[in-house]
């Protein structure tokens, strides 16, 4: 990350991100990505690299969790996007308008 530019990226870094103590930004996903190189819906991807990871995702108090092959289906473009919970609808705040 430090060649590719990102001067504040360090071990310590690394470690706060993997104990989700901070936070990575756009830019720095997809730094990591080319780093890496993997595509960055490798990297957001719940089910691993290998596929196998069944785990759910927590996506927060209004959205529920979802299952990591739902997840990992709308990371990759395979579904506009997941099922909130038993509701096949965005929460109310987060209407979009269908084409």
């Amino acid at each position: 990350m430090l060649a590719a530019g990102h001067e504040q990226w360090s071990r310590s870094t690394v470690s706060e991100v993997e104990r989700v103590g901070r936070s990575v930004s756009v830019d720095e996903l997809v730094s990591l990505a080319a780093c890496l190189e993997v595509t960055p819906a490798d990297l957001l991807d719940p089910t691993g690299p290998d596929g196998r990871r069944t785990w759910p995702l927590d996506l927060g108090a209004a959205f529920g969790t979802i299952r990591a092959a739902t997840a990992q289906q709308w990371v990759r473009g395979g579904q506009v996007r997941p099922v909130w919970g038993d509701e096949p609808e965005y929460p109310d705040h987060l209407e979009t308008k269908e084409d």
